[in-house]
């Protein structure tokens, strides 16, 4: 009766539960349904089993058919044959019970593929996931490079098989670095979602874009179609400025093409990828923000070096590297004030390009070496001057790389070529680079000290280009700053340059320092600098860097007229063909 009772309690409670909301949680319904399950079995099994142990199928049938049972439990006998081929009778209440417990192995049969389906979709969930993580990019969702290879094997295929033409561009962003470094890279994430977006629609629906990571992206192109003309709209659609942060951001794109015609033979996977990433480092060796479309005499920079290092070496230490000078003129009176050193190199009377052999220096650690080189030409090149023209007013400037304004030794090195050539320090003028400026100023500061003090001139180049900072500008002893040639270029067209110019033009006379406008290409530019009080001034209207014997009618004793016409009278004979400015650095 105890075990009936109980059971009836359970089912009551099952029964209230049931009929109640149901607020309890899934993980919770289950854990109900499957107590109530193994309950239910639990009994049946009990009954059953106790029935088979007891003295008899009558005594078992009388015992549980007493006054105590409910009526509605005591109407009916049906009888089983166990296993021993005993008769046992069983009363409709034990009919109940194994009636229960089938139920309760339903529910559980139920929780238990419910369980199952429920795991599957899971683990199916779980796969698309990972699918996604392997496949796809996770911050602009585009292909990566796992699958656009995957595409682009499938695409070589594909020509090998039926000669279908495809075309490969590779797309790295120009100057990401600075996005990153001055704005965070919050910014620089977000900026590289949009720049997704914008390749995605510049291309047709059947094209992948891909991103390879950082700021580098991909795109095939598969069929007929022109590429160099999707790759201009690549190049095109980044133009329009990006709105981040309250901020309007411009940012260009380098991008290589490798094409694979119907006509050529197909090529292996890793060759097509080298083809297009040729051609990306020629477009940005180019100028940036433009495209280039590969060809077989593009050599990688890595390449080019293994050829120019050992070259490059044995002319800085045998001093086979040419030094061009450019002037830089008093504009009130048109007298030359002082020669700019330039380094030159050339292979067999071939040029080779002076920014690619300067960053080549830096690289093979020959800058210190080069520099010293060039300081030592120009200063020889002044007592020449000095001697034959009685030009002892005239001054030379050298470009020193950021990592010689924390050599200790740079000093005394100078020291020596000017004791050897008998100059004084203050012919002598050392342009540094704003980041010389940066995170250096502790160590730099000594050296510049001691530079000062023998008599030299320090000049800021190029500023407004990079991170100067006025605390940076007051603890370095300068004498002067070069306005970069972006600050002058508009002055003559955009009345907002020609303001910004004014601004800086004052800051530089509050703080003492000489000002001097490079670039200056236009008879135009150089009469507002002329109104605006700019002192000294340098670029193609003046003249070209040239060979230092070309300047010798220029430097003579006799000044040209200061009139309008100065532009005229300093312009050296000889002078290179005229080309946008791009002055070299010898270090």
């Amino acid at each position: 009766m105890a075990a009936g009772a109980c059971s009836a309690d359970i089912l009551g409670t099952a029964g209230v539960q049931e009929s109640a909301p149901m607020t309890a949680s899934p993980n919770l319904q289950r854990a109900l349904l499957a107590v109530l399950a193994v309950l239910l079995a639990a009994i049946g099994v009990v009954l059953v089993t106790g029935s088979r142990h007891s003295s008899g199928a009558t005594a078992t049938a009388s015992k549980f058919a007493g006054p105590t049972m409910p009526p509605g439990l005591r109407a009916a006998n049906f009888t089983l044959t166990d296993q021993y081929g005993h008769r046992v009778t069983l009363s409709s209440y034990r009919g109940h019970v194994v009636v229960l417990t089938f139920i309760g192995v339903l529910i559980r049969q139920y929780l238990t593929i419910r369980d199952n389906v429920t795991l599957t979709r899971h683990l199916e969930s779980r796969e698309r996931d990972l699918e996604r993580q392997a496949f796809a990019d996770p911050l602009t969702g585009l292909p990566n490079r796992a699958l656009f290879t995957d595409r682009v094997a499938h695409a070589l295929e594909q020509h090998r098989r039926n000669l279908r033409p495809l075309a490969l561009l590779f797309i790295d962003l120009d100057d990401f670095k600075a996005v990153n470094d001055t704005l965070g890279h919050p910014i620089g994430d977000e900026l590289v979602i949009r720049v997704g977006e914008r390749l995605r629609g510049a291309v047709r629906a059947s094209d992948t874009v891909a991103r390879f990571g950082g700021d580098e992206f991909a795109v095939l192109i598969e069929g007929d179609s022109d590429a160099i003309e999707a790759g201009s709209r690549l190049v095109e659609c980044l133009r329009p400025a990006f709105l981040l942060a309250g901020e309007h951001l411009s940012v260009g794109a380098s991008i290589g093409l490798a094409e694979v015609t119907g006509e050529q033979e197909t090529p292996e996977l890793d060759e097509l990828y080298s083809r297009a990433d040729i051609a990306m480092y020629a477009a940005k060796r180019g100028g940036k923000g433009q495209l280039a479309l590969y060809e077989s005499s593009m050599v990688l920079p890595e390449a080019a070096d293994l050829h120019y290092r050992p070259l490059l070496f044995d002319a800085i230490h045998a001093g086979d590297i040419d030094c061009v000078f450019q002037p830089i003129i008093e504009l009130r009176s048109g007298r030359v004030h002082s020669m700019e050193a330039l380094a030159r190199w050339s292979i067999g009377g071939h040029p080779v390009s002076q920014e690619y052999f300067i960053k080549l220096a830096g690289r093979l650690g020959l800058l210190t070496a080069l520099t010293d080189l060039m300081v030592d030409r120009a200063c020889a090149q002044l007592a020449d001057w000095s001697t034959r023209l009685h030009r002892d007013d005239l001054r030379v400037c050298v470009n020193v790389p950021p990592g010689l304004m924390t050599d200790q030794d740079f000093p005394d090195r100078v020291s020596m070529i000017l004791e050897r050539l008998g100059l004084e320090g203050g012919s002598l003028i050392l342009e540094i680079t704003e980041d010389a400026l940066i995170g250096e100023t502790g160590a730099a500061k000594p050296v510049a000290d001691r530079l000062r003090g023998m008599g030299l001139q320090l000049w800021l180049d190029d500023f407004g280009t990079g991170y100067s900072s006025l605390l940076s500008l007051r603890q370095i002893s300068l004498q002067a700053v070069k306005i970069d040639i972006a600050f002058v270029a508009n002055i003559h067209t955009d009345p907002d340059a020609a303001r910004f110019l004014r601004a800086l033009l004052a800051l530089g006379r509050d703080l003492d320092l000489t000002v001097v406008a490079e670039g200056v290409e236009l008879p135009g530019q150089a009469q507002i600098l002329r109104s605006l009080g700019c002192e000294l001034v340098q670029g193609y209207l003046y003249a070209h860097p040239a060979p230092a014997t070309d300047f010798d009618q220029l430097l003579a004793p006799a000044p040209p007229e200061p009139s309008s016409n100065v532009v005229d009278a300093a312009t050296p004979v000889g002078m290179l063909p005229r080309r946008r400015h791009s002055r070299a650095r010898p270090a």
